[in-house]
């Protein structure tokens, strides 16, 4: 699947890993978070966002 990946700068796009289908957009690490997905096209979302603590809270909270 095509993916971009410049390690420390950039990975994004669709990626096969530990056999699952993995989505990535992450420039900052720090601000990752990891989204399981069950019945899905993807099995995880890696995705960065502003405030990871915040986004956490709010989809456990819509969970």
């Amino acid at each position: 699947m095509p993916g971009t990946s410049v390690p420390g700068v950039i990975k994004a796009g669709t990626f096969y890993w530990d056999g699952k289908r993995v989505f990535w957009d992450v420039h900052h690490p720090e601000k990752t978070i990891v989204i399981d997905l069950h019945d899905e096209r993807y099995n995880q979302l890696i995705v960065e966002v502003e405030d990871p603590q915040a986004a956490v809270g709010l989809i456990q909270s819509a969970l």
